[in-house]
């Protein structure tokens, strides 16, 4: 037998020391992870993360919210009613240095509306309103405007009669500030310059909170420029309140503002900053004669409630991004734009390296990918926990095998709705689906990315040999998973992500539902419905009462509560990210990957994961832009060359030499992970075991006999599955 030593909480097995614990999860690399197990090679085609890449913009920009608005122009497409519009005295108020913006002396134009969650589908709520009342712009045909936002053309006279902006005159008078609180100060402000015109296509809030609101209008516009001293000295400033409601689901606030200065955007480019939905707005066309130079953003919702603002500078010369966020009716002063070193907000994305860890102890995989997101961009990652199993999961295309389409779970809003996984499969001849390199057969899919500038947001689903599963009428029971929480701190995976939008943050399925979705990790929602419909003959809640009953939110209603056993278990997945790496691979060099220390980090539970201790974990993924259609050349594994790889469904990682995925668990019989089942892990298993290695707990109950067997066991069943 080999010789080991128990030294100060150390076991050293074959000269190798093995710590104990676990790593911090923070987005940041502890000593724990060891020895990289891939590091990038290709500088990045998607951006460097530099500080001189970025120009903080939207300092000292502040801003309010107050939602308590239950008046105002009502629901419909019809005609709204100006004179009430002109009554609202609440909604967002902004005030602007005028350093800002470029210190102007004309007027200032701004123009603006009400925006879906993904900045792609316009409301009837539009500043300067229509001659004539009409619907919802839309995006998607049905407001008569096709391509998205950038269908949008306001200078169309036919589609938006009328003129779509404000003109704020120039003052530099000195003046005393209101309270910044979204209320109207009438003495300070004045008449309004424009009262709505249009009922509001967007759902009329009646709940008079401050903070929430179930409906979204622009009511009227108050705006002037001053000079006065709110705390940052005496300076120019431009004052604007929007009245009315910004629905608390993250439907958008968006104004625009034209300052007269060279170079303005008649129709908006996809090359300006990466400030929050900017950039999915491209190709829509402004008022004649508005040129837009300046961008804000407002939306609000979440749990706990907050409020989230983006300023920007257009191109050329822009800059900008997420410059801050809090409360409703409190001001916000914007600190400007995140430029690195940033926590949250990155102006590059790159994947320089790969670190794991297996706590065998606590049944959890740590993976460490060091690197940066920037907001529009993703990770999109892969697992093969099982090899090809026997049961139903695992795919070597994304869309399965055979002829079937993609019909994996929907998640998220890539592909006109039909999901960002499922945007990756098969579409037709010639669009194929992703597929792997083989061998791999992806049973496990994960995305991360940073939304709205401030919050870290993952995508998960368990992947099927034939998609997902269903009842006899086409409804899906899996699960599509979607978690979120503001950056810096850990998204726990625990039903409350995004205020808990169903009963115990498990969508109650019915059996006709399309769209099931979980806060929950995929496989543990899985498990929670089987337990009901094992328990009640099959037959699935009847209502969101007897549902939230069985999760334990609603308990004692009569209806059956779900045993301890089958209640949904938080932290089966955490993840949290730092942006704040600035070293790494650059956009010209693919050295210095080693150097990178911060990025996206998560921890997974080995048995959602599915994993069966007898293969090799592995993990294949890719930077891949905003809705799902460019994969970038930071792939992990071996390197695909210097270009992008262009739309996923198109790539097929067998064209490549070597192997697209990294190996980042072994399995339990390959102890000392050198890549072969030999004598030598009995060996060194029972040095760890006698040693008090944590490693040697086989089946997590703590250290004792029957971990030899079942060590022994997985070691005469041969060699480890996957490559």
């Amino acid at each position: 037998m080999r010789r080991f030593t128990l030294v100060a909480g150390l076991v050293v097995v074959a000269g190798t020391p093995l710590a104990f614990g676990q790593p911090v999860l923070d987005g940041q690399k502890d000593a724990l992870y060891g020895a990289p197990k891939w590091l990038q090679s290709v500088a990045t085609s998607f951006g460097d993360n530099r500080t001189d890449l970025c120009t903080s913009v939207g300092n000292r920009v502040s801003f309010a919210i107050n939602n308590i608005n239950a008046a105002g122009v009502s629901g419909g497409t019809g005609a709204g009613d100006p004179l009430a519009a002109a009554l609202v005295a609440t909604g967002v108020e902004i005030r602007i240095p005028l350093s800002q913006l470029g210190n102007p002396t004309g007027a200032i134009r701004i123009a603006g509306f009400i925006n879906g969650g993904g900045s792609n589908y316009l409301s009837n709520q539009v500043i300067g309103g229509f001659t004539t009342p009409r619907g919802n712009l839309g995006g998607d045909g049905s407001g008569g405007f096709t391509g998205g936002a950038a269908g949008i053309d306001f200078s169309n006279a036919t589609q938006c009669p009328g003129q779509q902006f404000v003109s704020v005159p120039f003052s530099a008078a000195a003046v005393t500030a209101p309270a910044l609180d979204g209320t109207l100060d009438a003495a300070f402000y004045g008449a309004a310059l424009f009262a709505q015109n249009t009922q509001t296509g967007f759902g009329d809030s009646n709940l008079g909170q401050i903070d929430n609101a179930n409906g979204s209008e622009i009511d009227a516009v108050y705006a002037r420029t001053g000079t006065a001293n709110v705390g940052d000295g005496t300076q120019a400033y431009l004052w604007v309140l929007v009245t009315g409601n910004v629905e608390s689901n993250f439907n958008r606030l968006n104004l625009f503002i034209d300052t007269g200065a060279a170079g303005g955007q008649h129709v908006l480019t996809n090359t300006n900053p990466a400030a929050d939905g900017l950039n999915t707005m491209s190709g829509l066309t402004f008022e004649t004669g508005f040129a837009a130079n300046y961008y804000m953003d407002f939306r609000c919702g979440g749990g706990p409630f907050g409020i989230y603002s983006d300023f920007a500078k257009l191109n050329p010369g822009g800059g900008g991004g997420f410059i801050g966020g809090g409360a409703a009716a409190t001001a916000i002063i914007g600190s400007g734009s995140g430029c690195p070193p940033d926590q949250a907000v990155a102006v590059g994305s790159e994947l320089d390296g790969l670190y794991s860890y297996v706590d065998r102890t606590n049944n959890k995989l740590y993976l460490m990918f060091t690197g940066n997101l920037k907001g529009s961009d993703f990770i999109t990652l892969f697992f093969d926990a099982n090899g090809n199993p026997a049961g139903d999961e695992g795919q070597d295309v994304v869309h399965g095998s055979g002829s079937l389409l993609a019909r994996n779970v929907l998640i998220g809003i890539a592909d006109g709705g039909a999901g960002s996984l499922n945007r990756l499969g098969f579409l037709d001849a010639t669009n194929p689906g992703l597929t792997f390199d083989t061998g791999f057969f992806a049973d496990y899919y994960l995305n991360a990315h940073v939304e709205n500038t401030n919050r870290i947001a993952n995508d998960s689903a368990v992947l099927r040999k034939n998609g997902r599963r269903e009842n006899g009428l086409g409804s899906p029971l899996d699960f599509g998973v979607f978690v979120g929480v503001d950056i810096p701190n850990v998204n726990p995976y625990d039903g409350t992500a995004f205020c808990c939008p169903f009963p115990g943050g498990i969508q109650r399925q019915d059996g006709f539902q399309t769209d099931v979705n979980s806060h929950y990790p995929a496989r543990e929602s899985n498990r929670v419905l089987q337990g009901y419909l094992d328990s009640n003959a099959g037959n699935y809640p009847a209502s969101d009462a007897i549902w939230a009953d069985w999760l334990g939110v609603l308990p004692n209603l009569g209806n059956p509560v779900a045993p301890a056993n089958l209640l949904p278990r938080s932290g089966l997945i955490r993840s949290a990210i730092d942006n704040g790496n600035v070293l790494g691979v650059s956009d010209t060099s693919g050295a210095g990957a080693a150097t990178a220390v911060k990025g996206f980090e998560i921890s997974i539970n080995l048995s959602e994961l599915g994993y069966n201790q007898r293969s090799r974990i592995r993990v294949a993924g890719f930077l891949n832009a905003d809705q799902f259609i460019l994969a970038s050349n930071q792939v992990l594994g071996a390197s695909t060359g210097a270009a992008n790889l262009g739309d996923p469904r198109l790539v097929n990682f067998n064209t490549f030499a070597g192997n697209q995925y990294v190996v980042v668990a072994s399995c339990v019989a390959d102890f000392n992970e050198d890549g072969v089942v030999a004598v030598s892990d009995i060996f060194d298993f029972l040095a760890a075991w006698f040693g008090g290695d944590p490693r040697a707990d086989i089946n997590g109950g703590g250290l004792g006999v029957s971990d030899i067997f079942d060590f022994l066991g997985l070691w005469f069943s041969g060699p480890c599955i996957g490559g």
